[in-house]
Order: C-alpha cells, then structure tokens, then sequence
C-alpha cells in the first residue's frame, strides 16, 4: 500500500501532535506557563521547531470524525490494506495470550513495557511490528515509546499513563483497552463485523479482559461494543454468574443508555426475589452501582454494604461505599471504608490522596503522615499522577521541598499543548506559587499564576469601584474603606463557590470581623431570583447582584475568585478556585494586611474542588 496523507481527525494524526486548545486565551495562559518555566529552569529551553509546526510548538488542534474527511486523495485505488489488518488482528490474539500469561506469573501485575512480554510469555519480538507500520515500530505516540524495543503499538499502561488508565479499569472494567493500533484507522468497520452500518475510522485493540475487537476510536460512544457489554451483562444477571458479574464496576452504569438502565433495574429486582442473589457479592455491588447512578444513595449503601460483608477482599467495594457515605456527609463511616480498602489495594494514589485531605482538615497529623508514607513507598516518579498525588500530600505534610520537587516533574511531565487551566496543571500551578511565595520568591508565584488568572496584572494596583444592590441594600467599595476587603465572587450553583463563602465568614468571625467580604454574584440574569434567595439565607456578609461589569473590571475568568484589597484601595493578592489547601494562602494574606502575623489554621469547610 503506498503512502497517504492521515485522514484529519483520525487518532494517529491526533497522536502524531500536540493536542491543542480552540481557544486563544488558553493557549496563551499555555505558553505564559511554559515561558515562565523555561525561565526558572523547570522546563528546558525548547530545541527548534522541525518544519510544519508553528512557533508555539504545536500541529492544528483535531478531533474526531464520523466520516473520514481526507487531506488528498490516495494514490492508489485501494483505500485499505485487509490482509494487512487480519495479521494485525492475529498478532493481537497473541499478545493478550501473553499478556495473561504475564498476570498470571506476576501475581495480576501488568507489564512497565509489551517488550517485557518476551521472550517468556512472547517468543517472537517481530509480533510487536505491525505490517501496516512503515516506520517498523512507531505506536503513533509520544507517551508510549517502549525504550527497551521499537513496537507498533500503543501501550495504553505505559509509565506516565499507568495511573490514569488503571483508574479508567477500575471505573469501566474489561471494556477499557490497554493496548491499541492505530495504523487501520482506514479499514471500515464493516470489514471486520461484516455490518453494512457500521462506519467511520476504526482501531483494533486489546481491552482490559483480554479480548481483542475492532471499534471505534473514542471507546466509551461505540454503541456497538457497548450494546455487547450490556448483553453479556443480562446473560451474567440471568445465569447468576457471580465470576461474570464482579467484571462490572460502577463506571458501566455511565456507559449505558436509558432503555437499557430501565430493563437492567427490572431484571436486578427479579433477581432480589431469588434467594441464590442475596448472598452473591458480585450481585450486590452490580446493584450498588445501579442505584448510586440512579442517585438512590441510601439503596447503593445498602447494597454496597452487603458486598462488603460477603467479598472480604474486595477493595473496589470498599472504596465505592466510602465514596458514598462521604456523599451523604459521613465521614467517620467514608474514612472507615476508604482504609479499608487501602489496605487490601494499597497503590491506588487517588484514595490515599483523598484520606490525606480528610486526616488535614480533621488536625490527624499522625494519620496524615502515616498516609503519607504509604503513597511514598509506592511512589514512581515516571507517572504523572503519582506526581500530582504525592506534591498534595506532602504539601498537606508542609514537606514543601518534596512537594515543590513532585509538582515540577508534573508540569514537566504534562503533555506538550495542555491549557493550563486544565484540572491536574492548574492545581500543580497554584501549589506552586504558594510554595514559591512562602520560600521568599511572591515576584515568581505572581508570574506563575498569571497562567491562571487575567487579573494577576491588577496586583499592586488600585482596586476598582464597586457599586451595586444586594440582599442587604445598596453597596460600594468605599463603604469599607480603612480596613482590608476580601472581594469574592461567586453563584450559588458552584459547590466550591459555596464552600469559599462559608470559609470566608467564619474566617471572618475566627479574626473579630477586622476584614470585610463583600459577595459579588456573577450568575446571568435569569437566575437571579434564586441566587438572592441563596444570599438572604446563607451570606451574612454585604454582597452585590447582577453586576457582570464589576466582573469585568476585575478581569474575573472564572469562579471562585477573590480579591483582597488592603486599607489603601490597593489590591495585594487574588486566589482562583477553593480546595482546603487553599485556606492556608488566604488565611495567611488576610492576616499580613491585618497586621497579624499568626500561623494560619486548618480550612474546616467542605473541600471542594476547583
């Protein structure tokens, strides 16, 4: 087959780039990032570009398509390679041989890298190569080049997606691939199912229970493998297969549409007639799962709390019920849980990082250090969620040299495009700054959080007018002047938004009320009959509604934003978002425009994330 152009939108174009952002903005606070950490040394200076890439570093943002939309016509008449994709597909069949030979000898390990497959479980290296890969062993990814042998394909478990991938598995089950091949994205589906309907780009992959299909790119919309799912789900549910339920998480629930939700919510109350169900853990979690998406919280803790007692070994369980009762405001009960299953999957970072908040806001300093530890003994510093998981702990530890050293790699290690105000880049940054700040450099903390926030340029500025109606009548700026303000804005359906208001009065209150707040709402004015309700019952400070131009003047992006003004008019700090770590920073600048230079304490609000 001769060579071609790749389809626009296809996932080897998408995985041969940088993935980029549509909007300017995002790009820009990007490259302000990246600028930055060149400049500090986190980051190299970058090498020269190679032809075709622009002066930012990155190739055309793509997407998906439903309909191939090709760059130029082929230069032959055939448009696929079939005998080329059915050894593909052969090859594929071996490797999971070898992947579940591997588990088996390595105690349910997967490999770091396929290589480590052979020779044991793999005889032949050569089954890595893909005939259809010119290159004799591109995976048509940056992130998954096996270091040890050149392979074709792309290794969804690799070092620095490990973490992610393995958290997608224990969300969605088998279904989720872990191995994949980009070089058919041209052969039609309907090539290998035989169905007339079935078009669009096509990868063939391994998933996670070691069956090899062909389906679509973006796995969790392929309403083909999907509607096999749920089949093999009801054929498990009717034959009381206990081995076969077990294989569907929580996160199934996700995948299926409402027809299906309706006949699986039937034939799981059919089944608690029988008396065999009742003692079938893999039975309960599955209507655990059920009723948690349904959003009957008391019915999946019941169910989930049964398959506690009947799966003594089952982690996923215990960290499904300590989620929930966590949702039902339960801490005691989610903490008991999620150690519960920490001891029998100790590794999972984002359950050790979730205790490690709960044991910071509750002052167990010996509990937070004992988690700690842990998530130290099987920290890899390859991953980048390990990366991000360990800086949050130690951090929450006030190891700020360890956490400094793990949220550089992070950024580091953050994928070439990545806007920085995507969620694991934009915590990274704001515990940066704070970390920078306190280590005696705020000019660094100040350049780094402009890759957050517009209106870092108005620090050290004066504050600008404000002048609205609220709850409580009317309000301006200079009614406070002579005492440090905390201008927050906010809408009520933000869960952080809320979190930060109640944390700011009862700071308030915590400091003899030497500070004021004022609440400025930025909801749209179709909404602003619920959010003065929201303000009369739960904000006992002075707030400002439907004024988008005090927004606007503030250069606010996003919500929750404060700005705190000193006795001068003068703003000296902002703060995007609301998580407990932030208390610390916004306790600490209220407190030095006060004049009181105490040790700030704990943030004893809800965390909530950004």
């Amino acid at each position: 087959m001769s060579a071609r152009l790749l389809p626009r939108g296809s996932p080897a174009a998408i995985h041969r780039g940088w993935r980029t952002t549509a909007k300017g903005m995002r790009l820009i606070k990007s490259l302000v990032l990246s600028v930055f950490l060149v400049a500090v040394g986190v980051l190299p200076a970058p090498a020269a570009q190679p032809a075709g890439v622009d002066q930012t570093g990155a190739l055309p943002s793509r997407t998906f398509t439903s309909e191939p939309d090709w760059a130029e016509e082929p230069s032959d008449a055939t448009p696929f390679d079939l005998d080329a994709a059915a050894t593909c597909q052969a090859q594929l069949h071996q490797l999971a041989a070898a992947l579940r030979a591997f588990r088996a000898a390595n105690d349910g390990a997967y490999p770091v890298w396929l290589s480590a497959l052979a020779p044991t479980h793999l005889p032949d290296r050569a089954t890595l190569i893909c005939p259809a890969d010119t290159a004799g062993g591109d995976p048509l990814s940056t992130h998954a080049r096996d270091p040890d042998f050149a392979t074709s394909y792309l290794y969804e478990l690799s070092p620095s997606e490990y973490e992610a991938r393995r958290s997608q598995i224990r969300q969605y089950g088998g279904i989720v691939p872990i191995v994949r091949c980009l070089h058919h994205v041209d052969v039609p589906l309907a090539a290998y199912t035989g169905a007339e309907d079935a078009t669009g780009e096509t990868t063939l992959s391994i998933g996670a229970d070691m069956r090899v299909y062909a389906g679509r790119p973006e796995w969790r919309d392929d309403r083909r493998l999907i509607d096999q799912l749920y089949a093999d789900m009801r054929a498990a549910l009717r034959d009381a297969d206990g081995r076969a339920l077990s294989a569907y998480p929580f996160g199934t629930m996700k995948l299926l549409d409402a027809p299906q939700l309706v006949e699986l919510r039937k034939a799981l109350e059919e089944a608690a007639t029988h008396e065999s169900y009742a003692t079938m853990g893999a039975y309960q979690k599955l209507a655990g799962a059920y009723y948690a998406h349904a959003d009957l919280r008391d019915e999946a803790i019941a169910r989930y709390a049964e398959a506690v007692k009947l799966t003594p070994n089952d982690a996923e369980a215990r960290f499904a019920l300590g989620v929930l009762h966590g949702q039902a405001g339960d801490i005691v009960e989610s903490t008991q849980a999620l150690e519960e299953g920490l001891k029998l999957q100790p590794d999972t970072v984002d359950v050790t990082l979730t205790l490690a908040r709960q044991y910071a806001r509750d002052g167990r300093h010996d509990d937070l250090r004992r988690v700690y530890a842990l998530l130290q003994s099987h920290f890899r510093a390859e991953s980048l969620v390990h990366n991000y998981a360990l800086g949050s702990v130690a951090y929450l530890a006030e190891d700020l040299p360890a956490s400094r050293e793990a949220l550089e790699r992070v950024l580091r290690q953050l994928p070439p495009g990545m806007p920085a105000t995507d969620s694991i880049p934009r915590y990274a940054i704001a515990r940066l700054a704070s970390i920078y700040e306190q280590q005696g450099d705020p000019a660094a903390a100040t350049v780094l959080l402009s890759a957050l926030d517009p209106g870092m340029s108005q620090v050290g500025e004066p504050a600008a007018p404000i002048e609205g109606t609220g709850a409580l009548g009317a309000v301006t700026l200079d009614d406070y002047a002579g005492a440090p303000i905390v201008v927050a804005f906010w809408r009520s359906d933000n869960a952080a938004c809320r979190a930060q208001l109640a944390y700011l009065e009862d700071l308030r209150q915590r400091l003899g009320c030497q500070f004021s707040v004022i609440a400025v709402n930025v909801a749209p004015p179709d909404v602003q009959g619920r959010e003065t309700l929201y303000a009369t019952a739960n904000i006992a400070s002075a707030t400002v509604m439907g004024a988008p131009e005090i927004a606007r003047a503030y250069a606010v992006a996003s919500v929750p934003t404060v700005a705190l003004v000193d006795r001068d008019g003068v703003v000296r700090y902002r703060h995007v978002g609301h998580r407990s770590e932030d208390a610390g920073d916004i306790e600490r600048h209220v407190r030095a425009l006060i004049g009181d230079g105490a040790t700030p304490s704990g943030d004893p609000s809800e965390q909530v994330s950004e």
